[in-house]
């Protein structure tokens, strides 16, 4: 009898961590804003400069839409206007286009721009 229950019980736990782990989207951007009380975040736009090395500079709009996910509009020195993805990355927070080939970096207020294999925007820290 014991081991039914023992067996039942853990069939339940089972179940329950399958449905938080496949609704996780769901819940856990709500619990992290309760845990740190940054409830209200979402949508918020967070602008910056970036001064470059050559005499190039960054005009960069954040917009934040929910925990680990937004987008970055870049206004760049040479008339190029594009808006990124926020991408997968190990430190920083990294924007990428659909293919990969333009990447933005940012790190606290430093930044660089990757183009293929060739960084050309460099040396990029805030204004």
């Amino acid at each position: 009898m014991f081991i039914k229950i023992l067996r039942l019980v853990l069939l339940i736990l089972i179940i329950i961590g399958l449905a938080l782990v496949f609704t996780r989207g769901l819940w856990l951007p709500k619990l992290v804003d309760f845990i740190l009380q940054t409830e209200g975040v979402e949508g918020q736009v967070i602008k910056a400069k970036f001064v470059c090395a050559g005499d190039k500079s960054v005009e960069t709009r954040f917009h934040n839409y929910e925990a680990g996910a937004g987008t970055v509009d870049l206004k760049l020195s040479d008339g190029r206007e594009l808006t990124l993805d926020h991408a997968i990355s190990a430190d920083g927070a990294r924007y990428a286009n659909g293919d990969e080939s333009f990447v933005f970096w940012n790190k606290g207020n430093t930044a660089f721009i990757t183009e293929g294999n060739n960084n050309t925007y460099t040396g990029c820290v805030t204004k």
